[in-house]
């Protein structure tokens, strides 16, 4: 994969990269996202830039998300030089990565359990403080 240009990113060669990880075809793509072969082989080649749409489409046939695909130079779970949090959502994805599927929706599930506990701290913390203003 070539380097980006100005922080941009490879998004065709990143989406070939991916497609071919999930050893899926061109023609699997096109038949299930409705778009030519011609033109996902032109995406992946850079030669077109796809609108949000479409990369959209593309995505969920290889069933992945856009960050997925846009969101993948995050640094070694040991570099040094990365912030704690980039170090922990490193791990995380290298973890997640390989987990099973079925073991990936448990953990998504405590995920969402997980910020639904922390989301009810911060209201009762906020009702708790203007409590406290009120007497």
């Amino acid at each position: 994969m070539s380097e980006p240009v100005n922080g941009s990113i490879d998004i065709g060669a990143r989406l070939r990269s991916l497609r071919k990880s999930r050893a899926v075809t061109l023609s699997e793509v096109a038949q299930q996202s409705g778009l030519s072969i011609s033109y996902i082989s032109k995406i992946e080649r850079d030669q077109v830039k796809p609108s949000f749409d479409v990369l959209h489409r593309i995505v969920e046939v290889l069933g992945l998300t856009l960050g997925d695909v846009v969101n993948h130079s995050l640094p070694s779970p040991d570099d040094p030089s990365a912030s704690e949090f980039d170090r922990q959502a490193a791990a995380l994805q290298h973890a997640f990565s390989s987990l099973l599927e079925s073991d990936r929706e448990l953990l998504l599930d405590f995920v969402d359990f997980l910020k639904d506990r922390a989301q009810k701290r911060r209201l009762e913390e906020v009702n708790g403080s203007e409590r406290l203003q009120d007497d």
